[in-house]
């Protein structure tokens, strides 16, 4: 199952990197779920919450789920009051496979219960580069 994990701030200097390599995940061929490790994110801020509800939205239209995993106590707090962590899928877990077998229903010991291999894609946030004028 592909794995997006952020390392620096989710936000407005890195939303537009962020949305476009998450689209590019969701596009590709599979239907497994796209889990967004939140471990070592930075600031998030309402740009960056706005992304995740977005991406929320892409995978259902395609018939996957964007997973959030092991989001910090302060993103959390952020989910929590805005209520969406009640639309959201999140999981605490390291273990991300067993969970999300749990919650698809499927048997974590029946071997058609296996889960694709992690695609992980690393990005360094704190050098985004400057995007190009559109022409018009």
């Amino acid at each position: 199952m592909p794995t997006f994990r952020v390392h620096g701030p989710l936000d407005v200097t890195t939303a537009a990197t962020t949305r476009a390599d998450l689209t590019a995940l969701l596009a590709a061929p599979g239907h497994d779920d796209l889990v967004v490790d939140l471990l070592q994110v930075g600031p998030v801020d309402p740009v960056g919450l706005g992304l995740l509800v977005g991406m929320h939205r892409q995978a259902q239209r395609v018939g996957r789920r964007l997973v959030l995993a092991q989001v910090p106590p302060r993103v959390m707090r952020m989910l929590t009051i805005t209520r969406l962590s009640r639309v959201m899928t999140i999981i605490e877990s390291l273990r991300i496979e067993d969970e999300l077998r749990i919650a698809d229903g499927r048997n974590p010991d029946d071997p058609s219960a296996t889960i694709a291999a992690e695609l992980t894609i690393e990005l360094p946030m704190d050098s985004v580069p400057a995007e190009a004028p559109r022409a018009g």
